[in-house]
């Protein structure tokens, strides 16, 4: 529909030129005093030419407006298209505050990826916003994920070191033995079972 209002506010402009190149030029003054009659013929003559080409140019004008309206009531319809399946999708984003949030989300995301402010503003497909807030989401994870593994490199190990594992090693040794004299002095079931047979 554009399109096709464009081509004809290019023709009748292309069409009013024409006129205009073919139209007599300004009547001198000297000639109203000398042929009054003439003077007056040529100014209306130039007049109706003038009246003409302006008549043109509004028909031009006429369909490129009604495109716009039309494209503005388009662009409406779709958005508002958009926005239902964008709550259907996010049901957040019917409450005014958290929709805020959401888009605050979506252009910070954006700028994140490159976009400009004004390409964030003009999308409208929904499928786009959703793969920005699942981006997002991503980021955020794989950022959780970078902290943890960098927090357990940081860490040091948790084996325990070769002396204090050498003194757990001869401790229970010691208590070991400490459990089998005093099972051969009893002979109880209950000190038996304080035996670690490993």
């Amino acid at each position: 529909m554009r399109h096709q209002a464009e081509m004809l506010a290019n023709s009748a402009e292309s069409l009013a030129q024409l006129i205009h190149h073919h139209i007599p030029e300004q009547p001198n003054p000297a000639l109203a005093t000398t042929n009054p009659e003439m003077y007056q013929n040529i100014f209306q003559l130039r007049q109706k030419a003038l009246d003409i080409i302006n008549h043109f140019v509004e028909s031009g004008r006429l369909p490129h407006q009604i495109a716009q309206g039309f494209e503005t009531e388009f662009s409406e319809k779709k958005l508002e298209n958009e926005n239902e399946k964008l709550e259907t999708m996010f049901p957040q984003t019917k409450d005014p505050a958290q929709r805020e949030s959401f888009f605050q989300n979506i252009f910070q995301i954006g700028k994140k990826f490159g976009f400009q402010d004004k390409e964030m503003r003009d999308i409208m497909d929904h499928r786009l916003l959703a793969l920005a807030h699942y981006a997002q989401l991503g980021m955020q994870f794989q950022q959780t994920s970078d902290n943890v593994y960098h927090k357990t490199l940081c860490k040091p190990s948790v084996t325990m070191a070769p002396r204090a594992k050498r003194l757990h090693k001869q401790h229970r040794m010691i208590s070991q033995e400490k459990a089998l004299k005093k099972l051969y002095q009893t002979g109880s079931l209950e000190d038996a079972l304080k035996i670690d047979f490993v």
